[in-house]
């Protein structure tokens, strides 16, 4: 994960001048970088299905070929069909990738230590994501192109000697072919929790740029903490259950995000972003074990798949949202929009936990 999502970060700094250099303009620019989310929503679903069918570690490597296609078509001759080919087919990637990837984590992972193990995968996007800009800053387009070639063969690489782990089932029917049972609340929660992140990514630079703040150094301080809490944060959560603390850790998210859309500080700004990142850290570890838990190992892939599915259409349709809202009200509202999803994520957390009966601790058997 963290190879492939450094060579899909490299791509960002390129993209718009590339773009440019093909004689697209500010849509164009527009199309390109938002293909990506709908093509990975698109291919959650197959992801789920291939992974449960065919295997996670064959999944995986269906994933890292699909990324040497895009990688390819960046050596090409720039075109605005060209370059938005490629990021659709790097946003397969990464749903073939990760749902894979988390299927094949939990399937081999302790139920006590399966949001640490979510967590350390999480760390391997987030320090893509960290150091793809970087890389990309310092090259062009058909060199980029080389750097994700570079990243599928390491990739290969590292999966060679991974050990199969499809589980035979019964093929699901109907509406459980996309959606297992038990995964539409926690998706929801996952999606909600996730309009914090969307207004994050889409309004945090502007917003403070605007009141002559740095917007980049708070966007900086969210990413880090989001890296640093997968890897300290969430462990110490599951030692004391983590689903008895993502509703706090919500909290301090929204907290958070109306800090961000009431102050002009780049000093504040940073340690509220830090906050932000701090509690985005735990959703998905803590959902994913718990959905993990509710269906069949052989289900697991597509239930992880319509889990995060959740998660492309609330950022998707909660960016939209906030642009409108941004428009309408400025974008102060847009936090405080971002803060009532992640407030409303932390109450159906809490119904979710009592309805499970128990949280998920760190030091209780896996079969307690």
């Amino acid at each position: 994960m963290l190879v492939f999502f450094v060579g899909v970060g490299a791509t960002l700094p390129v993209l718009p001048g590339a773009v440019r250099e093909a004689g697209g303009g500010g849509t164009s620019v527009g199309i390109v970088l938002g293909v990506f989310p709908f093509a990975a929503l698109a291919g959650r679903f197959l992801a789920g299905r291939l992974t449960d069918r065919r295997g996670r570690t064959a999944t995986l490597r269906v994933g890292l070929g699909v990324s040497a296609v895009a990688g390819l078509l960046l050596l090409m001759p720039v075109t605005v069909l060209g370059l938005a080919v490629a990021r659709g087919l790097h946003g397969l990637a990464d749903a073939l990738l990760y749902t894979a990837a988390s299927a094949y984590v939990l399937d081999r992972t302790p139920e006590h230590r399966r949001p640490q193990a979510l967590g350390l995968l999480g760390g391997g996007i987030w320090g893509g994501y960290a150091l793809g800009p970087l890389v990309g800053a310092f090259l062009d387009l058909r060199q980029v192109g080389l750097v994700v070639l570079a990243g599928t063969v390491l990739g290969l690489l590292l999966t060679a000697r991974l050990q199969e782990t499809r589980v035979e089932a019964e093929p699901t029917r109907g509406l459980r072919r996309l959606l297992p049972r038990g995964v539409a609340l926690p998706g929801i929660s996952l999606g909600l929790g996730n309009l914090g992140y969307a207004v994050i990514v889409s309004f945090l630079v502007a917003h403070l740029d605007d009141r002559g703040a740095r917007g980049a150094v708070a966007l900086t301080c969210f990413s880090v903490a989001v890296l640093l809490g997968r890897l300290v944060v969430v462990p110490l959560a599951a030692r004391v259950g983590i689903l008895r603390t993502l509703p706090y850790g919500l909290v301090v998210m929204a907290a958070g995000l109306l800090v961000i859309g009431s102050t002009s500080s780049t000093l504040v700004a940073g340690a509220a972003a830090a906050c932000v990142g701090l509690g985005y850290c735990l959703p998905f570890p803590a959902l994913a074990t718990l959905v993990a838990g509710r269906v069949s190992a052989g289900e697991r892939g597509a239930a992880l798949g319509a889990l995060v599915a959740f998660y492309d259409v609330f950022v998707g349709v909660g960016s939209v949202l906030a642009g409108l809202l941004a428009d309408r009200a400025g974008t102060p509202a847009v936090f405080v929009f971002g803060a009532c999803g992640v407030l409303a994520a932390a109450a159906l957390n809490v119904a979710i936990g009592r309805q499970e009966g128990r949280p998920v601790l760190a030091d209780s058997a896996p079969d307690a």
